[in-house]
């Protein structure tokens, strides 16, 4: 994972590497979203963007053990990760 914007709220209170994960899924970046976190090949892992009164972000990859392995899910970042994913979306950062 390459960090594209260090300082965006989702990803700025993580340090260092992150693991590697075993996938993800490739699609377009959209227009107007922003991105934070690029593949190896440049493919969009995470994006904001706003939607309508909101705002909505992907993460290309998953979640649990398919394709993130117990390395990247037991790795001190992961829980900051969506923490900090959840208050940007509900506003709070």
């Amino acid at each position: 994972i390459t960090i594209v914007d260090p300082k965006h709220p989702i990803v700025k209170d993580i340090k260092g590497p992150w693991p590697n994960f075993l996938g993800y899924q490739e699609a377009p970046l959209k227009s107007d979203a922003h991105l934070i976190a690029q593949s190896q090949y440049g493919h969009p892992l995470i994006a904001v963007r706003k939607y309508v009164k909101g705002k909505s972000m992907v993460w290309m990859s998953d979640i649990g053990p398919h394709w993130c392995p117990l390395e990247f899910t037991r790795w001190e970042g992961y829980a900051t990760f969506w923490r900090n994913a959840v208050h940007y979306l509900a506003n709070d950062l």
